[in-house]
């Protein structure tokens, strides 16, 4: 596509738009934004851009030999929070913004934007080199969605050491022109970063100073590039010291002009790209993932009552429009929607909304409409809007309604910085013909929400163009993450990986659900904890895909178990003290998912806070007088096997318990009524003893399915045959998540149910 770089005349956006033109865009472009005169320096506090050195991007033009359009910026920081949306004036404003609000700077960059697009139509696409600022990324990403711009940022999320010298290695020449962390010295002002990496690698060892200047450490001018067809030359330089700050310095560059550089030309990219590394698509955790899966083929084969390949082909095998593992219920059948209410989590399950049997006939536009005003009106019920919501799940009768249905979804979430996450799958077998059903999870504490969505392209993860977020959570009080649905796609594209093994479709799907989990740190966590799963699933379009994804797993776990590690340098906040989560795993076939993806991985976690705070309420117990009184403590800060696979009256149980809380999936290959339901649940926690009072009222008794064949497969449950009689695709399918605090807490524990898929 036709791209504009944004240039400050740093090494990162210059070191973006290589990576641009090798991902086959074009620059066609520059923008910048620079201190107005009434600044009176090169230096202008910012938390947006980089201004200094920015006298010398007017050349860039000749540099690069592209229009430059540049402008100065008027805002001010306004809007300080992670997340952004303009404060609109005037007659947009909101009710209840009844004074003009200032500009904020952000705004300068949609104006330039505009400019450009005004000159340059063709321009589908922006670059901007974030390494790991967020609140740069989100800010550029909403000018970009309200233009209708791609966002391209090929270094998000790069590792630091390997992104420095891949900068160094290109024949990028950068050098520092401020300076402003502990070690760092105008001695240092002028070099290039080839002449400094030592000194960065030994103050990045000692006082973990950002290698790539990502905490604001230095900050750099390139002279030249491989993109540049002359290169950048300054006539004077002078040492400023900053006036506000101790040991910050920046040069004043002036009288800058440009050379020749004689036999060069870089639209031939076959002379230059060699020196520019291209992250690889799997990294080397899940290159070994793979590994192992080739090499130990026979101990990563699906093992257990049943294995897929053995399955009746007459169940499995045929094509769903013969195959009754497709069932197609009753025309006239109805569900009803189902609203749960946990006051005290403050949460809100809204299942299974379709639009009126009379509307299958309609266009899926309309339907989807239709779907949401009941959403809607079911939330209001609540006190709640659709900005509450935290993650849906959409079932699609068919996947090729699903641009039409993503138009008019998008048309309810697309304002939102963080709309809910999502999952969006296929079922052929929804009841009365519907062709869309909708399941939602809403926050009652709206200012408790935090997400992650990014939207620009990058090597990183599929970036989420679409209305959803990667990540989304909600209130303290449970801290369960809400995790959007992963298929393989190339980060970089944006295409389905072609490849014909599932084994590496299953392992990059993977890897994205891991990144993104690895990435997500909610308003409040402790840097450098990761969220921990609570419960995966993952959906498959053929048994061999389902094969695939279960022997994935395994072998992930087997190439990250690191137990009797120090607490302090875990990062996965499932290992505490040696011990891992065993987190459930379900495998889901069925007929179709996005782009035609034969995986698609998905599942919930918990927030490193959430394992924190666990941990804090059990040390503050009196252990000796537990121990004095005869019961065996229960820690609470690490999780640990609750039960696995444990059987009872055709009910499959897996489990996992953390803190207070303990995680509990099960399915049924029966009907059960809501009093057996009930009796279920108590069963459930008093086959390991838990014989704490149980809140039956708190937690949904809900919905079961017939005729499903649960195979019980290396340690996964791995869903064929049979379909639902009332229209969804699984049986009795949740992860429930009950709190169990000791009774010289409180007298009263509570239930919630976070549902995986809906009724």
């Amino acid at each position: 596509m036709k791209v504009v770089a944004l240039v400050s005349g740093g090494k990162d956006s210059a070191f973006n738009m290589l990576h641009c033109t090798l991902q086959g865009h074009e620059i066609v472009a520059l923008a910048n934004l620079f201190p107005p005169k009434s600044v009176g320096s090169d230096e202008m506090d910012s938390f947006m851009y980089q201004t200094v050195g920015h006298s010398a991007v007017e050349r860039y033009s000749e540099c690069l030999d592209i229009p430059l359009y540049r402008q100065p910026i008027t805002g001010t920081t306004v809007v300080t929070s992670l997340e952004y949306r303009p404060i609109l004036v005037g007659d947009e404003a909101d009710v209840a913004n009844t004074t003009p609000a200032p500009t904020d700077e952000t705004e300068d960059l949609y104006n330039l934007l505009k400019t450009v697009l005004r000159s340059h139509p063709e321009i589908k696409g922006v670059s901007v080199g974030a390494i790991l600022s967020r609140y740069q990324r989100v800010r550029v990403e909403n000018v970009c969605s309200r233009l209708g711009l791609t966002c391209l940022a090929f270094l998000w999320e790069r590792v630091q050491a390997e992104l420095l010298d891949e900068i160094i290695a290109s024949g990028t020449d950068a050098r520092l022109i401020k300076v402003a962390a502990y070690g760092l010295s105008k001695e240092d002002l002028g070099k290039s970063l080839e002449q400094l990496r030592p000194k960065l690698a030994r103050l990045n060892a000692e006082v973990g100073l950002h290698l790539c200047g990502e905490g604001g450490e230095y900050e750099t001018l390139v002279f030249d590039s491989p993109l540049f067809k002359r290169a950048l030359v300054a006539g004077s330089a002078k040492v400023i010291e900053h006036s506000a700050s101790d040991n910050v310095y920046f040069l004043e560059l002036s009288d800058f002009h440009t050379k020749e550089k004689p036999g060069y030309d870089p639209l031939n990219i076959d002379s230059w790209k060699d020196k520019v590394a291209i992250p690889k698509l799997l990294d080397a955790t899940y290159d070994e993932v793979l590994n192992q899966i080739k090499t130990d083929d026979d101990y990563y084969k699906p093992r257990g009552d049943i294995s897929l390949n053995t399955l009746d082909p007459k169940e499995t095998h045929k094509v769903p429009a013969d195959d009754d593992l497709f069932y197609q219920p009753d025309k006239t059948m109805h569900i009803k929607p189902r609203v749960v209410v946990n006051d005290k989590l403050g949460t809100v399950w809204i299942s299974n909304v379709t639009a009126p049997p009379m509307a299958s006939d309609y266009p899926v536009d309309h339907v989807t409409a239709l779907v949401f005003d009941k959403v809607r009106a079911l939330l209001a019920a609540q006190g709640l809007t659709l900005k509450h919501v935290l993650f849906t799940h959409v079932l699609l009768k068919n996947m090729a309604d699903f641009d039409e249905f993503n138009k008019v979804y998008g048309s309810f979430f697309g304002a939102e910085s963080n709309p809910p996450a999502r999952v969006c799958v296929e079922n052929g077998a929804l009841v009365h013909n519907s062709r869309v059903q909708l399941t939602v999870v809403a926050t009652k504490d709206w200012n408790k929400r935090s997400g992650l969505h990014v939207q620009s392209r990058s090597y990183w993860a599929p970036a989420n163009i679409g209305p959803y977020s990667q990540a989304v959570s909600g209130s303290a009080a449970d801290g369960i993450i809400y995790f959007a649905g992963q298929i393989p796609l190339v980060p970089a594209s944006m295409e389905l990986l072609d490849a014909p093994a599932p084994e590496v479709h299953s392992v990059l799907a993977l890897q994205h659900l891991n990144r993104v989990a690895t990435a997500y740190q909610p308003v409040s966590s402790v840097p450098g904890t990761a969220p921990c799963y609570a419960g995966l699933i993952a959906y498959v379009t053929s048994p061999e895909a389902g094969d695939a994804v279960a022997k994935t797993w395994p072998a992930y776990l087997a190439v990250t178990s690191w137990a009797g590690l120090d607490e302090d340098a875990i990062r996965d906040a499932s290992y505490y003290h040696g011990h891992r989560a065993d987190v459930p795993l379900f495998i889901v076939q069925l007929t179709g998912l996005p782009k035609g993806a034969p995986i698609e991985w998905s599942g919930y976690g918990v927030d490193g806070d959430a394992l924190r705070a666990a941990k804090a309420k059990f040390e503050q117990r009196d252990l000796e007088e537990e121990e004095a009184d005869g019961a065996e403590p229960i820690a609470p800060y690490f999780f640990k096997p609750m039960y696995i696979n444990g059987k009872s009256g055709g009910i499959e149980f897996r489990g996992c318990r953390f803190g207070v809380q303990a995680f509990a999936s099960f399915v049924s290959d029966q009907e059960l009524t809501e009093e057996e339901l009930q009796a279920l649940y108590t069963e459930l926690f008093a086959l390991k003893g838990i014989d704490d009072e149980f809140d039956a009222a708190g937690v949904d008794t809900g919905y079961v399915f017939k005729k499903l064949k649960v195979s019980l497969i290396s340690g996964t449950l791995f869903y064929t045959a049979k379909a639902p009689t009332n229209g969804l695709l699984l049986n009795e399918v949740r992860v429930g998540c009950v709190t169990m605090l000791d009774r010289k807490m409180t007298n009263k524990p509570f239930g919630y149910l976070v549902r995986l898929i809906g009724e």
